[in-house]
């Protein structure tokens, strides 16, 4: 009986020593932590996250009632790979995702003579995902932009134009290099337009094309527009190819370009026209004889979206690209590429010939930016040696802060946006100053 009781004493003796522990351990917590500000991490960042991190804070008036219904169609890509527009929208605005067949034979009906003139004549399609839904429009689509923007221009009138409908154009490239919208003079039946890819601001006719993120962060042609669709026609920065929690993390957490295992690398796709066959053989060439030092891994895959051992998108973004210091970008079938905004949220330091779209950003894209692969991979020499290394480092958070901050700077110009096209705020008297990209 005593060694029973004995036994139990020395139990009760080990559960309130470890009772004691954890509120001893939670106390200490209590009075010696403190959270550190950003300012404590590095005064630069610090500095610029107060700058830009409420951009966008300011709530406009009567807002509570709205609704933004984001509308996607549901071939190519989308909706999976289309719904990440959400992203750039200001944190006040409340919406819901409806996706909408957007087939050859979903686009009209036959009318009878006893049909009236009601939307489902101009695309049936989104007639039937807003029947039950009502109020501002976002459509989010690939093809079939003529039959949409008719669609558009109906729903806003039968609507007295008290609701408004913006149209992200996530055309392929062939698709917005003939400009159709433009050449049927459809984009005015949109109340705002963004848009995917850069090309030329002489391509779409007399209507300004602005780069969404410069009326925040650079210099901007004033709204409402004068031309085109009233909330202005926007050029949107390319996102990912595809949503992966990887490429949220926050800017601090980024591994140092110095610690990383790999020096360069690149895992693309071997097809696409001519010009982004030359470009990536160009890369695989210097690679592999007059830069062999370097050591980079370059591997042209047979097939969009793969990579060279066909694993995983987690594989491909931690492996491949967070484990790399530097991670070439040379043009696909258009000079844009979605490798580059990967890149750049990981802060892996992009390595890449000039392109025009680069001139027309809020800030110069960080990495290395070169007019030619010789002079970029003789750079790439220069920071991958161990005087560089820190410099290199640098360049790496820096790519990193600018894609974070470059998506804060396209939230607040969509606040600009929407809140005139929802008729939130009274209307600028100012005029369009030129028809260039700004």
């Amino acid at each position: 009986m005593m060694a029973v009781v004995s036994a139990l004493l020395r139990r009760w003796k080990i559960l309130t020593a470890f009772i004691a522990g954890i509120f001893v351990q939670n106390f200490l917590l209590l009075v010696y932590y403190v959270p550190l500000s950003p300012d404590v991490i590095t005064p630069s960042l610090g500095k610029n996250l107060k700058d830009w991190k409420n951009l966008h804070s300011n709530v406009p008036k009567d807002s509570k009632s709205i609704i933004l219904n984001i509308v996607v169609d549901n071939i190519g890509s989308c909706p999976d790979n289309c719904v990440f527009v959400h992203k750039f929208l200001p944190p006040w605005l409340q919406f819901r995702y409806i996706v909408f067949s957007n087939k050859k034979n979903d686009l009209s009906l036959s009318r009878s003579n006893n049909d009236t003139d009601t939307a489902q004549h101009y695309h049936h399609g989104l007639t039937k995902a807003m029947e039950n839904n009502y109020g501002h429009v976002l459509v989010v689509a690939r093809y079939h932009v003529v039959e949409i923007a008719h669609w558009a221009q109906h729903y806003r009138e039968t609507h007295s134009n008290k609701v408004s409908v913006g149209m992200f154009l996530m055309g392929d490239e062939e698709l917005l290099r003939h400009n159709i919208l433009v050449d049927a003079n459809l984009y005015t039946n949109f109340d705002y337009v963004l848009r995917n890819y850069f090309f030329n601001a002489t391509q779409i006719g007399d209507i300004p094309l602005r780069f969404l993120g410069n009326a925040t962060c650079g210099t901007s042609l004033p709204l409402p527009s004068a031309s085109g669709p009233k909330w202005g026609l926007h050029w949107v920065f390319l996102q990912p190819h595809e949503p992966h929690a990887l490429l949220d993390r926050p800017v601090q957490s980024i591994e140092p370009a110095h610690t990383r295992p790999k020096n360069c690398t690149f895992i693309g796709w071997i097809g696409g026209n001519r010009l982004s066959k030359e470009d990536r053989a160009q890369v695989r060439k210097l690679s592999f004889r007059t830069f062999s030092d370097l050591h980079c891994d370059v591997a042209l895959a047979g097939a969009f979206g793969t990579n060279k051992y066909n694993h995983s998108k987690l594989w491909y973004l931690n492996n491949d690209l967070a484990q790399s210091k530097i991670g070439f970008n040379p043009r696909g079938v258009h000079p844009e590429c979605h490798r580059l905004p990967e890149m750049l949220k990981l802060g892996t330091v992009p390595a890449m010939t000039e392109q025009e779209y680069m001139q027309y950003t809020f800030e110069p894209i960080p990495g290395i930016v070169k007019t030619s692969w010789i002079e970029v991979f003789s750079t790439m020499r220069y920071y991958l040696n161990q005087k560089g290394m820190n410099e290199l480092s640098a360049l790496s958070f820096k790519s990193a802060m600018w894609m974070d901050k470059l998506e804060e700077c396209i939230k607040s110009d969509m606040n600009v946006v929407l809140t005139g096209a929802f008729g939130l705020r009274p209307e600028s008297s100012s005029k369009s100053k030129s028809n260039t990209v700004e």
